[in-house]
């Protein structure tokens, strides 16, 4: 995984406190992305959305999330 892609990642960890819900279900999409064994830099929004509300959605459901 490319260098400046571990350094997002480690950005959107660090600069904010975990208290929205939706940070941990982006951290697990950029995670995905990351594993997927792609090399660009760039994320599709399409794929992003995708992923995303595959983790956010049942969380959101499950514990009636209001944000």
């Amino acid at each position: 995984m490319p260098e400046p892609y571990w350094l997002l990642v480690n950005r959107v960890l660090t600069s904010g406190r975990m208290s929205n819900s939706y940070k941990p279900a982006l951290l697990r999409a950029l995670a995905d992305y990351g594993a997927s064994g792609r090399n660009e830099l760039t994320v599709s929004w399409e794929w992003l959305a995708a992923r995303f509300v595959d983790y956010y959605w049942p969380l959101a459901v499950r514990y009636r999330v209001r944000q």
